[in-house]
């Protein structure tokens, strides 16, 4: 009897270590990245401080030093977006493993005091914001002729070519498989036409429920 509870409580915790990771991947891995970047920011910005107590001065402090240092006033606002997320959905237990425990109700984020302040940097400190301009084509055909002849140059001619046929988002093209059956972000197929490039899971379907087709 005990050995069936043993294996009972293994089976429980490889399905909630399982959970645990489809949690996570329910949100882009580079979406991820940057969570963690703007939290240890944060964190280093109060030193000595535990970030899970920050007060809204805090916060709204760290919003006026970010505008002082030259940051767009929307990647203040990203910023603001990711401790929004540590503090309402991952909680501190999060750091050990056991996401959802020690979430604050009282979240430092969404205050008036917050608000307040970035409504002010979006007055002192808007900006119109810088757009890259697009390869042309001749601009292209002089970066794909200056790869080198070898398999790695073979495989940037392919990736600049395509990416800019396509206009695929970097998580896209890396993601690619060259089945169906993988677990990336697509896939290609070599039809009579040409290459078909499908996409599984984009930044705005990644449940996977609408696939994109390029030819």
């Amino acid at each position: 009897m005990k050995a069936v509870a043993r294996t009972a409580k293994q089976y429980l915790a490889a399905d909630r270590a399982r959970a645990a990771e489809l949690r996570l991947a329910a949100r882009n891995k580079y979406t991820w990245i940057k969570n963690r970047l703007d939290w240890q920011r944060f964190s280093n910005y109060l030193a000595s401080a535990d970030p899970w107590k920050a007060s809204p001065e805090n916060v709204s402090a760290w919003c006026a030093s970010l505008a002082e240092q030259g940051y767009h006033p929307h990647t203040i606002e990203s910023a603001l977006c990711s401790l929004n997320f540590y503090y309402e959905k991952l909680g501190k237990g999060f750091e050990h493993g056991h996401m959802g425990r020690g979430l604050r109700q009282d979240n430092p984020v969404r205050t008036p005091v917050v608000r307040a302040t970035m409504r002010g940097i979006y007055i002192m400190h808007s900006r119109p914001t810088k757009r890259s301009s697009p390869i042309p084509l001749d601009t292209l055909e002089r970066m794909i002729d200056s790869q080198p002849n070898n398999f790695r140059g073979c495989r940037n001619r392919a990736l600049l070519a395509l990416c800019w046929a396509g206009a695929f988002r970097s998580n896209e093209i890396t993601g690619l498989d060259v089945t169906p059956d993988e677990r990336g972000e697509g896939f290609v197929e070599f039809a009579k036409d040409g290459l078909l490039v499908t996409i599984k899971r984009s930044k705005t379907h990644r449940g996977g429920y609408e696939w994109e087709r390029y030819g």
